[in-house]
């Protein structure tokens, strides 16, 4: 099993729940699991921004073509 890191992007926009580690066997693989734990992630962090009277309106998107996949050496 090879080790992948993703990450997404985001020249003017840093946060701590868009990149991680997947285990996975081939890109592909990776690729999937990548956007399966981005959803996740994103859906928690939009759950928690409309729960507050002043970000109710607020929501956090990615553009999942955008997704970098890289093996880890």
């Amino acid at each position: 099993m090879k080790t992948y890191n993703y990450s997404i992007p985001t020249p003017c926009v840093w946060a701590s729940f868009d990149y991680g580690t997947v285990e996975a066997e081939t890109i592909e693989q990776a690729r999937e699991k990548a956007l399966k734990e981005l959803k996740y992630n994103f859906q928690k962090v939009n759950e928690v921004l409309q729960s507050a009277d002043v970000t109710s309106g607020f929501c956090i998107e990615f553009e999942k073509d955008s997704i970098e996949i890289t093996e880890e050496k």
